[in-house]
């Protein structure tokens, strides 16, 4: 969270007027979600209805994105390309692009 926003040269302040408007990475989200623990005193809203809203409208419309490696994500499989992606444990897609 702190270098999403000295990247983005914003203070606690513009964070909490523009939580509509930011697009929060993928670390930001997990953060809130609780991965990384909870700071004292839990998250502020809007931040942690705003960031769990739009993980969830992200994930209904593309679905569990985050199984992919990030190149693949990013940038698509090459042509002809093998990769695999775990699903759940003991699940494993095997997938070859062909076009």
């Amino acid at each position: 969270m702190a270098q999403f926003m000295v990247q983005n040269k914003l203070s606690a302040a513009d964070v909490e007027a523009g939580v509509e408007n930011l697009s929060f990475p993928k670390s930001v989200i997990e953060f809130v979600q609780g991965y990384l623990g909870e700071p004292y005193g839990g998250f502020s809203e809007p931040l942690r209805t705003k960031v769990t809203e739009d993980f969830l409208f992200f994930r209904n419309k593309y679905g569990p994105v985050d199984k992919l490696d990030t190149r693949i994500f990013l940038t698509g499989p090459k042509v002809g390309e093998e990769f695999e992606v775990q699903i759940e444990k003991g699940k494993t897609l095997h997938i070859k692009t062909l076009a």
